[in-house]
């Protein structure tokens, strides 16, 4: 998730430099630092290591990324340093996942949404069905007529569904640690449908 939201979720003040991002496995915390340059070489990964071990959140592996010659032909550069001495930080992964999973919890509402239960290699999920009546009376004042067939074109066409974890309820209320292992999706499911580590994930119509 993006660094900074994790700061203002735990509390640390907006100052100095600190990476782009910070994520979590099971068994390591990670930040990364992202830039972009359309220059043919990467910079000076020293200031860019730099950066990714800078802010306020202990991690285990401090990732600098540098994509460049954007232009002509993109190369990436990286630089991945590791500490063992950081132990896993449980509480920043709940509160930080608890905010994440609130947001998507706000999909779980019979008044705008068709909601229904869907198996995945032998888990069970909620889908979110979207369609176009929905959009279209929720959004009647901000979609212009004009627009409205493409949208209508859209979900009628592809029938997107929103996957989420069949828990995501207890997730935004206590969020999750890394006692709970990531969804595993199978190469082998067909291709209309995928779900990442997070148990998020989309079914478009199989045809």
């Amino acid at each position: 998730m993006n660094y900074e939201a994790a700061m203002r979720i735990l509390g640390h003040r907006m100052k100095g430099q600190r990476p782009d991002l910070i994520a979590f496995s099971r068994q390591s915390m990670f930040a990364l630092e992202a830039k972009g340059r359309s220059q043919s070489n990467a910079g000076n990964m020293a200031n860019h290591k730099n950066q990714s071990q800078t802010g306020p959140i202990p991690v285990n592996f401090s990732v600098a990324c540098v994509s460049y010659d954007l232009y002509n032909q993109v190369k990436c550069n990286y630089h991945d340093p590791y500490n063992d001495n950081i132990p896993y930080d449980n509480t920043t992964l709940s509160a930080t996942s608890r905010n994440y999973y609130s947001g998507l919890s706000e999909f779980l509402n019979e008044k705008f949404f068709e909601i229904g239960e869907v198996q995945i290699q032998g888990e069970m999920f909620i889908e979110i069905k979207l369609s176009h009546r929905t959009m279209e009376r929720t959004f009647k004042d901000e979609i212009p007529p004009f627009r409205l067939f493409r949208y209508l074109e859209l979900f009628e066409l592809y029938r997107p569904s929103l996957i989420l974890p069949n828990d995501i309820r207890l997730f935004a209320r206590e969020g999750i640690t890394n006692e709970l292992s990531p969804f595993s999706f199978e190469e082998t499911q067909k291709d209309n449908l995928y779900v990442d580590n997070d148990r998020i994930g989309l079914r478009i119509k199989e045809y």
